[in-house]
């Protein structure tokens, strides 16, 4: 036999609904209170990695200043190179006789016509003693040449230096 107790304690019927009822909105609220956890643990993970965004953001930042100091570097190296390779070019032309002797004594490139009507290549020195001449010669053999058979000349570059 089953007694019901709101009968036997009429006025606990008022306190066991507010009873239930705080319980629904302890239960609501602990539910909300768990989607906010999850919500916070989603915030948590989105700012971690707000954080490692910003980290990596700087570490590109470094990594960028440090490219174009590099590059600022190179475009001096570049332009220090254009110099050089601009000195190389005008050193190494060829040059016409009657636009640029060479020094006496200077060791030079020069094209020449030999005894046919072929261009030869060859080495030698200019030298002017009563006139200029440029000379090629090997061991037991030298051969002059007058201006007006040369068709362009060029000095040598120079010797390196010993233990280089």
């Amino acid at each position: 036999m089953a007694i019901e107790l709101h009968h036997l304690h009429p006025g606990h019927d008022d306190e066991l609904s507010r009873l239930k009822a705080r319980i629904a909105e302890m239960e609501a609220l602990n539910h909300d209170l768990c989607e906010r956890v999850t919500e916070n643990d989603e915030i948590r993970l989105h700012w971690e990695e707000i954080e490692q965004t910003r980290a990596e953001n700087e570490r590109m930042k470094a990594r960028i200043a440090e490219l174009e100091r590099m590059d600022t570097e190179h475009t001096v190296q570049i332009a220090k190179m254009n110099g050089y390779i601009s000195h190389l070019e005008e050193e190494r032309r060829w040059r016409k006789f009657s636009e640029e002797k060479p020094q006496k004594g200077q060791k030079v490139l020069f094209r020449a016509k030999y005894k046919t009507d072929n261009i030869r290549t060859w080495i030698g020195e200019f030298r002017n003693v009563d006139f200029d001449v440029f000379y090629a010669s090997a061991p037991g053999w030298g051969c002059e040449f007058l201006p007006n058979e040369i068709f362009g000349w060029m000095p040598l570059p120079s010797a390196p230096k010993e233990g280089k």
